[in-house]
């Protein structure tokens, strides 16, 4: 037993990406390294372009995308990418496929950043276990305000756990 397999276990990651991860994770990563990396992963090869959404993903790219997305609208990867990158920037999507290709790549996408970062705290890699870190944080400040944005700072903290899980 391994940590990378103790952690691929937990996370119920794809040993192909396990893989991946372990050639292509560095001490030191951007935003746009790890989307990239994780937009390579096995978990979304079922994600597929098709050539009716590539101007939608094209208006995301122009007007919300802030990070490099190495393939651009043309690959699988790069539509994961601008998906990931359109979920934490609360992106609007028209195209009911791209809104359900979004909300399998983010279901995806943060179970395996929280894996990722496993695997740096394990390295004791404190930089990328920063960036992956606060690109967590961005799913559950996403989840806060759109199912509790009603509540107050002071009522959140005094909600149960069960309550906050809910929300979360």
């Amino acid at each position: 037993m391994t940590d990378l397999g103790r952690i691929a276990a937990k996370y119920y990651i794809h040993t192909a990406s396990i893989e991946i991860f372990n050639k292509e994770l560095k001490p030191v990563m951007s935003k746009a390294d790890i989307l990239g990396m994780l937009s390579i992963s096995t978990e979304f090869d079922q994600v597929q372009l098709q050539e009716n959404k590539v101007k939608e993903l094209k208006d995301l790219m122009d007007e919300i995308i802030r990070c490099e997305v190495k393939g651009g609208t043309e690959t699988s990867e790069g539509k994961v990418n601008i998906l990931l990158q359109g979920y934490i920037s609360k992106a609007h999507i028209e195209d009911f496929a791209l809104v359900s290709d979004m909300a399998y790549v983010t279901q995806n996408g943060d179970r395996i950043i929280w894996g990722l970062f496993e695997i740096g705290l394990s390295r004791k890699w404190a930089t990328v276990c920063s960036v992956l870190y606060s690109m967590s944080k961005a799913y559950v400040l996403y989840n806060l305000q759109r199912w509790a944005d009603e509540l107050s700072v002071a009522e959140l903290a005094s909600v149960s756990t069960a309550e906050l899980g809910k929300f979360l």
